[in-house]
């Protein structure tokens, strides 16, 4: 079997509550697909990112998460150091900047669908995966199977979409 030339990493932002339950302090979801060309990220992103963490952290085993370097929690206590924290920031950015991928997100502002869907997870999704269709399809990948990594509530499963 022939397979994309891209894989999606997909995460999500805020809970999927609604009604009396939305949370006045984050009222949206947000879904986003990360897209990577698959040669692109194995030859250049995946050592670019362990260099990153080997330098700060001298393994790679850590995960980035956006709390977590903004609360300078956990692995990510070395950022309360401003200088440390400063140089983290500016390589982070830098290795963004640096990176070729595209993003694909919806983000739903959850009271002003109420009335739409119970799920605003499931409207996020069939968004971005009409727009990942586009995608693929302006790259003539739409008759290869294009793996998507789904992660959720700390869970990650393996998804085949074609």
């Amino acid at each position: 079997m022939e397979f994309s030339d891209y894989i999606v990493y997909v995460d999500e932002s805020g809970d999927h509550a609604m009604g009396a339950s939305i949370d006045r302090d984050f009222p949206v979801f947000v879904l986003a697909f990360c897209i990577f060309k698959k040669s692109e990220y194995a030859n250049t992103i995946v050592s670019t990112m362990k260099n990153f963490k080997f330098k700060f952290f001298g393994h790679d085993i850590v995960n980035l998460h956006e709390r977590e370097i903004r609360k300078a929690k956990g692995d990510f206590a070395i950022l309360v150091n401003s200088e440390i924290r400063l140089s983290f920031m500016s390589d982070l950015g830098n290795l963004i900047k640096g990176t070729p991928f595209k993003v694909i997100a919806a983000v739903i502002k959850k009271d002003k669908i109420i009335h739409q869907t119970k799920n605003p997870y499931d409207m996020a999704m069939r968004l971005c995966l009409e727009r990942l269709y586009k995608f693929l399809r302006s790259e003539s990948n739409i008759s290869k199977p294009t793996i998507l990594f789904l992660k959720a509530g700390g869970e990650t499963k393996t998804e085949t979409w074609n």
